[in-house]
């Protein structure tokens, strides 16, 4: 019973403490996020009459040489438009699982750009992958 009585008293004395902390922590996580947000702002694309394509069974693509960038898109639910924010590198010379495609036309510069979701890292941009696994040359 001296253990219950213990540790209620050491919560109530920590309790106030807990609350205080918690709208510092918040307003900090608030202005952080929104300095990346706008260190990493992504292009804007409004979906053609194309639009996004699943695939039923996953094609192989694969990178040659050179390590192509992936994005991490965010779609819009009440109108067709999409974000994609550069976010890592693929390495090259390796083989990955597409599993779906978008066609949208950039806001700012009105050019067409296909991208294809590898699975398991993100979006990239179609003319970066070639189709088919890849094939060591000799």
């Amino acid at each position: 019973m001296k253990k219950i009585a213990t540790f209620v008293t050491a919560l109530s004395l920590a309790l106030p403490f807990a609350f205080a902390a918690a709208p510092l922590a918040a307003n900090a996580s608030v202005t952080s996020s929104q300095t990346v947000a706008a260190k990493t702002a992504g292009t804007t694309y409004t979906m053609t009459k194309k639009g996004a394509t699943f695939f039923k069974k996953a094609k192989f693509y694969h990178t040659k040489d050179k390590s192509s960038v992936y994005y991490k898109g965010a779609f819009a639910a009440d109108s067709a438009t999409f974000t994609m924010t550069k976010y890592s590198t693929l390495n090259s010379a390796k083989t990955y699982k597409v599993t779906r495609s978008v066609t949208g036309i950039a806001k700012k510069t009105h050019k067409t750009q296909t991208f294809l979701y590898v699975k398991g890292y993100g979006w990239v941009k179609s003319y970066s992958l070639t189709k088919g696994i890849f094939k060591q040359a000799d």
